[in-house]
């Protein structure tokens, strides 16, 4: 007999703490945007992008990962 791992379960994990990990990265650079521009809130990610908060390449894997941002906030 032969036992197989349960691999759909652990991608599902390990694509769950990518993407936790993603949104908290970017909540904090969202966090030092506002600390760095007087309380001023970024509306987008392109904002974080424009002022190199971010890469473009964090953006893309937050869209693909479906991680909304609005008004200086991650909504999950």
């Amino acid at each position: 007999m032969i036992i197989l791992p349960n691999l759909n379960g652990q991608r599902k994990h390990a694509t769950s703490v990518s993407r936790n990990a993603l949104a908290n990265v970017i909540q904090t650079q969202s966090d030092l945007y506002q600390n760095e521009h007087s309380g001023e809130t970024p509306h987008s990610l392109a904002d974080l992008v424009s002022e190199k908060y971010l890469t473009e390449q964090q953006v893309k894997q937050a869209e693909q990962q479906q991680i909304s941002f609005r008004n200086g906030q991650i909504e999950k």
